[in-house]
C-alpha cells in the first residue's frame, strides 16, 4: 500500500513527544539527531511495548563497529546511510516488512503462552526454544521476549531466557544489560551492579545510555 501519510519531528525530544502521543507503524530518525542522543532515543523507543517491534531505520553519516554491533540485535531495525540511492531506502523498506511479519507471527505465540500457562517457566521456556528455530535473528528474539517477560513481571523466567542467550557466545552488551535489569527488579542489586558493569565494559561508549535512564530534561 505504501507509505500515506508522514509526520516529521524538530530534535529527538519533538519526535519523542510525538510518538508518545500517538501511533506509527514506522520510525525513521537520525542517529546523530539533537535533542536527545541517537542512544537515548533509540533506548526510549524499543523499551515501551508500544514500538518494541515496530520496524525502524536509522539513517547516519558514519557508525562504529561498536555501535553497529549493538544495533543489529534489536528487532525490526536497519540502518541506512543518509545518501543511499532510493533503491537502497526501498529494499530497506521491504527487508523491514519480512523480519516485523515474521516476528509478529512469533510474538503472538509468545503472549499466549505466557497467558495460558501463567508463567510456568518450563513451559515457557520449552515454547520459546521452538519459536526460535528459523528466527532471523535469535539474540534479537531473546530479548524481545525477555523484555515481556520482564514486563509481565516473570522474572525467574526472564532470566533464565536472557541467560540462554548469553552461554556459548560473545555476551553482548545489550543481553547483560537486560540481564542486569532484572536483577535489579528481582532485588539482587550487588549482582545486577556486577553485569551492568560488565555490559559497560563491553561497550564503554554507549551502555551506559542503554542501561540506565536520561537525566530529567
Amino acid at each position: 500500500a505504501g507509505i500515506r501519510q508522514v509526520v516529521t519531528a524538530g530534535d529527538g525530544w519533538d519526535g519523542w513527544q510525538k510518538l508518545e502521543k500517538e501511533e506509527f507503524d514506522l520510525i525513521c530518525f537520525s542517529w546523530h539527531t539533537t535533542g536527545l542522543s541517537g542512544f537515548s532515543f533509540l533506548n526510549r523507543l524499543k523499551s515501551t511495548a508500544r514500538y518494541c517491534t515496530v520496524p525502524t531505520i536509522i539513517a547516519h553519516q558514519e557508525l562504529t563497529k561498536a555501535d553497529l554491533a549493538i544495533l543489529r540485535e534489536y528487532p525490526c531495525l536497519m540502518t541506512i546511510q543518509h545518501q543511499a540511492a532510493p533503491g537502497r531506502w526501498e529494499n530497506c523498506l521491504a527487508d523491514l516488512a519480512k523480519e516485523h511479519q515474521w516476528l509478529k507471527q512469533r510474538t503472538q505465540p509468545i503472549k499466549r503462552v505466557l497467558a495460558s500457562f501463567n508463567y510456568d517457566m518450563d513451559k515457557v521456556i520449552s515454547s520459546f526454544e521452538s519459536l526460535m528455530l528459523g528466527a532471523p535473528s535469535q539474540q534479537a528474539l531473546s530479548l524481545l521476549v525477555a523484555r515481556l517477560l520482564r514486563e509481565y513481571e516473570a522474572l525467574k523466567p526472564a532470566e533464565k531466557v536472557i541467560k540462554r542467550a548469553l552461554v556459548g557466545k560473545e555476551q553482548s552488551p545489550l543481553a547483560l544489560s537486560e540481564l542486569g535489569k532484572i536483577l535489579l527488579q528481582r532485588g539482587r542489586y550487588r549482582d545486577a551492579l556486577r553485569v551492568l558493569n560488565q555490559a559497560k565494559k563491553k561497550a564503554p561508549k554507549g551502555i551506559n545510555r542503554i542501561c540506565f535512564p536520561d537525566p530529567p530534561r
